[in-house]
């Protein structure tokens, strides 16, 4: 079983997202704890309003919400009451058991997994400590309920098959597809979650492989001198669809203030990864005689190249996204300097002329380009198909483009 533990100021967030579940026939309501009546029975409003009640009586505890989801392994079989009796269990033992709690189904994955959505306060407005819930309440609740209910124990899978799959790890976000907002909340709280992110530029590189962007506005704009930020959905060639939501409109809040607050904490839990990252790359890079065959490699590694461009599609930095330890990494940041990348560039250049004469006729394994072009032909780099277009990757620079709009024209005369 894997627990997956979410804190929050927003107990309405938490109930929307299950509630939208429910809508859209991805998940059921199996269970209500601490309700005087039959929840069936209870709409929206009605829910909320239980949760909101003991919410008020503490209105300087801003953490009050708590969302859990307790995942187990694709080919468990677990009943919809043995569900009830594992979440009561939990509960209890990590010293919720009193408070009023809702217990969803969802059935949106290939594996059993439940939502819990309850609230920190109590009734006499004391609020429940959340302090390394996960280490001294939850990973106790955790072994003892696999005991108990003879579950297959997180310790005796194989590395790699308890992770759970999460929104980041799943198709990018499309327009249309689902709820703007719905899908905004759902990639970027994982990647808050599950990614070492140092500066908004990093957290935006992964994000912008889910077709979102973080974006701080124009430099000077109003929205910049105060630290706003809006999230806004990208179609596949890097444009600016829908729209932008703000972030506090967002669950979980992450706001610029929010993600500033992690920049510190995550940057050591970068470094403690990053020689995995730079022994990789380096040996790659190494045994690669094609740039083709480095992409590939680091693909197998999980590992994927990003490229900040300036205007001119000139590359500034390549960056390396290692989805193995959740982090990303400049070449910078790993000791390789660009000029070690022109070694690769050199064995498989092809003269501009060449790559001009593969557009029109001859096929992707006739000729390997080079992903590292520089300069003035950067924009004939084999970059343009590997990844969408960057103008700038700042999150704040106010470059990503929008579409134009076509002018109509007037009668010919």
């Amino acid at each position: 079983m894997v627990v997956r533990i979410r804190t929050g100021k927003s107990i309405r967030g938490a109930l929307s997202y299950n509630e939208r579940k429910v809508a859209k026939n991805e998940a059921e309501l199996i269970m209500a704890s601490g309700f005087s009546c039959n929840v069936n029975e209870l709409g929206f409003s009605e829910k909320l309003r239980r949760f909101q009640v003991l919410n008020e009586r503490n209105p300087w505890v801003k953490t009050n919400t708590l969302h859990l989801s307790l995942n187990f392994p694709p080919e468990e079989v677990i009943s919809n009451e043995n569900m009830q009796m594992i979440a009561l269990s939990y509960m209890e033992r990590i010293g919720f058991g009193r408070q009023p709690f809702l217990v969803y189904r969802h059935l949106d994955a290939n594996h059993p997994h439940i939502h819990i959505v309850t609230t920190t306060i109590q009734n006499t407005g004391r609020g429940i400590s959340l302090h390394n819930i996960g280490k001294k309440r939850s990973e106790p609740a955790r072994k003892a309920i696999e005991f108990n209910f003879g579950l297959i124990t997180a310790e005796t899978r194989k590395h790699g098959q308890t992770v759970v799959p999460s929104a980041i790890e799943l198709l990018p976000a499309k327009y249309g597809k689902e709820e703007t907002k719905h899908a905004i909340t759902n990639i970027v709280g994982d990647a808050i979650r599950s990614y070492k992110f140092t500066s908004l530029a990093e957290f935006n590189i992964i994000l912008r492989q889910m077709n979102i962007i973080a974006d701080r506005g124009i430099k000077g704009s109003r929205m910049y001198q105060t630290g706003g930020l809006v999230y806004c959905l990208l179609d596949n060639r890097g444009y600016r669809i829908g729209q932008a939501i703000k972030a506090s409109e967002i669950y979980g809040s992450p706001t610029l203030a929010t993600l500033e607050l992690k920049f510190a904490a995550n940057a050591v839990k970068k470094a403690a990864a990053k020689i995995y990252v730079e022994k990789a790359v380096r040996s790659i890079l190494t045994r690669s005689t094609k740039s083709s065959q480095f992409v590939e490699h680091l693909r197998n590694r999980n590992i994927r190249l990003h490229f900040d461009q300036d205007r001119l599609g000139v590359i500034q930095a390549v960056y390396f996204v290692d989805h193995r330890n959740k982090a990303t990494y400049t070449n910078q940041e790993l000791g390789i300097g660009l000029n070690e990348f022109y070694k690769l560039r050199a064995s498989t250049f092809q003269s501009r002329s060449s790559f001009k004469k593969a557009e029109t006729g001859r096929s992707s394994t006739e000729q390997d380009h080079s992903i590292f072009e520089f300069g003035a032909n950067a924009k004939y780099a084999l970059i343009n198909t590997l990844l969408r277009p960057e103008l700038g990757s700042q999150g704040g620079s106010g470059l990503i483009p929008k579409k134009k709009k076509k002018r109509r024209k007037g009668p010919s005369l």
